[in-house]
């Protein structure tokens, strides 16, 4: 399934809002974003929660967490100082491949098979996330990895982040 992601300009207090591929409004992401902190919520159409996601921590070392009702907590951890260099997710343990930081960037599982796809889309409303996601099982577990990826790692990113695996 495709998903269209894109920084939110209204109000509602979303900070992305996420179109199918027919255009069609299917997600939102809301919330708050410190310099140390983020507590954000992956919400439906219909709004309802779908995924939580917080996060502590600074630019160069920071855990994330996503928390999918029914579902172990999935954690992304970003590791960027000198001894890490490294963005890792757990619980799957799925790693990423790719350039994060232009947002051209696929995430495999440990067999290598593809979970997601991710790469940048210029439109006639500016710049937006094309997300494929390959299993829709999978489809909350991306999209939240998406937010944090370019809500959070990627908000202010001025040199290349390094990806761990692929």
């Amino acid at each position: 399934m495709r998903f269209y992601m894109q920084r939110a300009t209204g109000s509602r207090g979303s900070l992305f809002t996420v179109c199918d591929d027919k255009g069609n409004d299917a997600f939102r992401v809301t919330g708050i974003r410190t310099l140390l902190s983020a507590k954000l919520s992956l919400v439906t159409a219909e709004d309802i929660e779908a995924a939580r996601i917080t996060g502590v921590g600074t630019a160069s070392l920071s855990k994330f967490t996503i928390e999918i009702p029914g579902e172990r907590r999935m954690t992304l951890l970003q590791n960027l100082t000198p001894a890490g260099g490294s963005v890792t997710v757990r619980n799957p343990n799925w790693s990423f491949r790719g350039d994060i930081s232009m947002g051209n960037f696929d995430v495999i599982d440990v067999d290598r098979s593809l979970i997601m796809t991710h790469g940048v889309k210029w439109g006639a409303n500016g710049c937006c996330s094309c997300v494929q996601v390959e299993d829709e099982r999978n489809i909350v577990r991306c999209l939240c990895l998406c937010a944090i990826v370019d809500g959070l790692l990627t908000g202010s990113a001025e040199t290349p982040i390094p990806v761990k695996g692929g």
